[in-house]
């Protein structure tokens, strides 16, 4: 396993137009926050207080992997203080001076479309009476043979319970 050096994770993270200021205030928040992680994880009772002499297997990829983490994170993210954000229960405070009132030109001149109605034949009353009459009379006859006696309106046999 290659063992990560300092000096090329610090020229991964550290670009030429960063200033050295930049770069130690950087080196200082990443010190604060290994040191903070540090007591996170021994408050919750995750590291021994006595390491073993010997470093596992399992030891050097759990290592490397936070080590690649924490240089993904110095490189292509950026670090946001919670406090600086704004939550859904604040206010939105907005300048309503910015912004134009929008009215449509031909706002008087607009007439919506009439809607094309479709003609519904109804089926009246009484046809349909004679329909389930019949229906009740033959209860074994098929939907083909009620339309052949007079009918021919009915589609579903289950039109007979609506009507």
């Amino acid at each position: 396993m290659q063992e990560p050096t300092s000096s090329s994770a610090e020229e991964n993270i550290s670009s030429p137009e960063s200033p050295p200021n930049e770069n130690e205030a950087m080196k200082n928040n990443l010190t604060n926050a290994l040191i903070y992680c540090k007591s996170l994880l021994e408050a919750e009772n995750l590291l021994t207080n006595t390491p073993p002499t010997e470093i596992s297997e399992a030891s050097i990829a759990m290592g490397e992997e936070i080590f690649n983490e924490i240089i993904f994170m110095l490189q292509d993210r950026r670090i946001i203080i919670d406090d600086d954000l704004i939550f859904a229960e604040e206010i939105d405070i907005v300048n309503e001076e910015e912004y134009e009132e929008c009215i449509p030109e031909e706002a008087d001149e607009y007439q919506p479309e009439l809607q094309v109605l479709r003609d519904y034949k109804t089926i009246p009353f009484a046809y349909k009476e004679k329909t389930v009459a019949l229906a009740e009379l033959h209860p074994k006859w098929s939907i083909k043979n009620l339309q052949r006696k007079g009918c021919h309106k009915l589609k579903d046999k289950r039109m007979l319970r609506a009507w």
